[in-house]
């Protein structure tokens, strides 16, 4: 009993892989033509270049700083006129 408590997650992590393991196997034909499917997909994808990209992380950084800044006084604000209320 003593072995079950302490390599409990262990034992889950194992009887997950094992039954995903005969899922695929049971499955092989359709998981195989997933597969396949899915490859063909990402091959029509238009990926963006390394520049876009950091143009585009640099954009969502920016926007969700000035944000954060936003709400923040918002919020300050907020509670401040409340407090003058409440009281």
């Amino acid at each position: 009993m003593e072995f079950l408590v302490n390599n409990f997650s262990k034992i889950i992590l194992v009887i997950a892989v094992v039954a995903l393991l005969s899922l695929v196997i049971k499955n092989y034909a359709k998981v195989k033509k997933f597969v396949l499917e899915v490859k063909t997909e990402l091959k029509k994808v238009s990926w963006s270049s390394r520049q876009e990209l950091i143009s585009a992380t640099l954009m969502v950084i920016v926007i969700t700083a000035f944000l954060a800044v936003f709400i923040g006084i918002a919020d300050l604000s907020f509670s401040k006129v409340l407090r003058l209320v409440i009281r």
